[in-house]
């Protein structure tokens, strides 16, 4: 079922659109351009499926309707292409790039590897939001999170600072669950063919969007059963299945799981590398809202049953510091958690 909710910021978004391509250096600059749409992990996965959707759509909504491309570029976790949106790729406006979201975060919690400052990056919108999952192969006989509990689950993940790294990792340490992750698949789709060749039991920290795109057969089928929901709220189509963060009895844990899944209002970011001139960026956000808003971009989308949940530029721009303003003992907590989920 296709969800959209418009933000009041929209309409605003819209406006900038109108504006800036009343200025030359704007209305012009895209004119017999290509726009590279960079994604950090390998075809096949959700990041890809939306970033096609996208090229298929957003350079009508630009002034000059550039060639869009979209380039894969696997690694880490998307770490890799984070990293060179921010320092590598062209800053003219020509380059975005869509990461995991728990990059955003992550330097703040481990900085390892990370060459960024995510309140530099010029944000440009995100179409979703994101419930993470715990969910187990059929022919195995995990039915619930106490079970997970109670025995080891083995579960695929990609790099560091991604979900299906950390999110199991953490739920060994504020729940006590048993998942024993194998890291080092590219991608969500490797991690899921994984779990069809019988390499791992189930799934711990994917999204319930990129179970639907992926393998969208799955659910209906009874392949996968999902055990739990790591979100900050339910999914409507989830309403009995529970909430990790409600089984949580220590208040600091809680306060630090909840800063980390505050991240997930931004389920699939798109931004630009930190130079973008302002003119630009204003054009590329408010075309990524006129393409959000597009019937036939909400068809398509619909089509790999994803579920559409608008947040603009600004408004990640605002979650971004908020994040950051956080209170320095749940900082220091979530840290601690983030780091033992590393080793």
């Amino acid at each position: 079922m296709l969800r959209f909710r418009l933000f009041a910021t929209s309409a605003f978004a819209l406006a900038i659109f109108s504006t800036s391509l009343s200025t030359p250096r704007a209305s012009d600059f895209y004119k017999d351009k290509a726009l590279t749409i960079l994604v950090g992990y390998s075809p096949g996965g959700v990041y890809d499926i939306q970033a096609r959707i996208f090229s298929q759509h957003i350079g009508k909504s630009i002034h000059g309707e550039p060639k869009v491309i979209v380039q894969n570029m696997p690694g880490a976790g998307s770490l890799k292409a984070a990293n060179y949106l921010y320092k590598i790729a062209p800053q003219d406006g020509t380059y975005i790039g869509s990461f995991a979201n728990g990059l955003i975060t992550q330097q703040l919690f481990d900085p390892e590897g990370i060459q960024f400052d995510a309140q530099r990056f010029k944000w440009i919108g995100s179409s979703m939001s994101e419930t993470n999952i715990v969910y187990a192969w059929h022919t195995t006989d995990f039915t619930s999170m106490a079970d997970v509990q109670a025995r080891e689950m083995v579960v695929p993940g990609t790099g560091a600072g991604a979900n299906s790294v950390t999110l199991p990792k953490i739920m060994n340490a504020v729940l006590g669950t048993k998942f024993r992750v194998v890291a080092g698949y590219p991608g969500a789709a490797e991690t899921m063919l994984a779990i069809e060749r019988g390499e791992a039991q189930g799934h711990a920290g994917g999204t319930l969007t990129n179970l639907n795109a992926s393998k969208p057969t799955w659910l209906a089928e009874g392949k996968v059963r999902i055990l739990g929901q790591i979100s900050l709220k339910k999914h409507p189509n989830l309403q009995q299945t529970p909430l990790i963060i409600e089984m949580v009895t220590n208040q600091h844990d809680k306060a630090a799981l909840h800063l980390m899944l505050a991240k997930q209002a931004v389920a699939f970011p798109l931004a630009a590398p930190p130079e973008t001139p302002s003119d630009r960026l204003a054009v590329l956000r408010a075309a990524f809202v006129q393409t959000v808003n597009d019937s036939k971009f909400r068809a398509a989308a619909a089509k790999f049953n994803i579920e559409l949940d608008l947040t603009t530029g600004e408004e990640i721009e605002t979650l971004v510091q908020s994040i950051f303003d956080s209170p320095p003992h749940v900082i220091t907590r979530a840290r601690a958690l983030i780091i033992s989920a590393q080793k």
